[in-house]
């Protein structure tokens, strides 16, 4: 009961330090839980134990659940000695049928991680990748460039206000957030280097007015 307890606690520290839903928790995340606790000597069982992992028991447990996806690592410390992953792997765990916008991602997220740690990097890519761009090519297969038609954004906006298990999401600003960020960089990236971005300057269909009640949900 001790343990199960502990590998509860665990999973509800980190599901709020990221602000995240349960179905919304990678082994990425996790993991960097895992080492900031250690790194800050924080934890259920830091006092008595210094130098350990937190979550090790939540982690075996979220994998034999069928919680975290094929392939992770069975155990935290066998996660660490992974190590971190390309922005390509990364980018790779999403299902992405346009490869020119693939290699965009690519290009775009791995500028980005150049000042980003390596969780938010993984972050980034869930929102633009995930969230984004492979949900529109389910909604519009075939979607040839980033200039994304209206009716098919109103699917989108609608859609990401519910995660997977069907539970309302508890905040989706995050995710508007990155899309826009990821639109107004390569418009501002074209200014400077326009063959290397400019095709691919489009519209963002996100508007400010996206963002009313944003305080609020705060």
């Amino acid at each position: 009961r001790q343990y199960q307890l502990g590998a509860v606690f665990d999973v509800v520290c980190a599901l709020t330090v990221f602000g995240i839903g349960f179905a919304d928790l990678t082994p990425a995340a996790m993991l960097h839980y895992a080492w900031e606790c250690r790194r800050l000597g924080v934890g259920i069982r830091h006092r008595s134990m210094p130098g350990r992992f937190s979550g090790a028991l939540a982690w075996i447990a979220l994998v034999e659940t069928g919680r975290f996806p094929p392939g992770t690592p069975p155990t935290l410390h066998a996660a660490g000695k992974q190590g971190q992953r390309p922005v390509a792997d990364l980018v790779d765990r999403y299902p992405i049928s346009n490869r020119p916008v693939r290699q965009l991602l690519i290009d775009y997220l791995t500028r980005r991680a150049a000042e980003l740690d390596y969780a938010t990097v993984v972050s980034l890519v869930r929102h633009v990748a995930g969230y984004f761009w492979s949900r529109i090519e389910q909604l519009n297969p075939g979607q040839p460039d980033l200039n994304v038609p209206g009716h098919i954004y109103d699917q989108w906006r609608a859609g990401i206000n519910v995660r997977v298990d069907g539970a309302p999401r508890l905040s989706v600003d995050p995710i508007l957030l990155a899309v826009r960020s990821f639109y107004l960089d390569l418009h501002t990236w074209a200014a400077a280097e326009p063959g290397r971005w400019a095709v691919w300057v489009a519209p963002c269909p996100i508007a400010p007015s996206d963002f009313a009640g944003s305080a609020r949900r705060a």
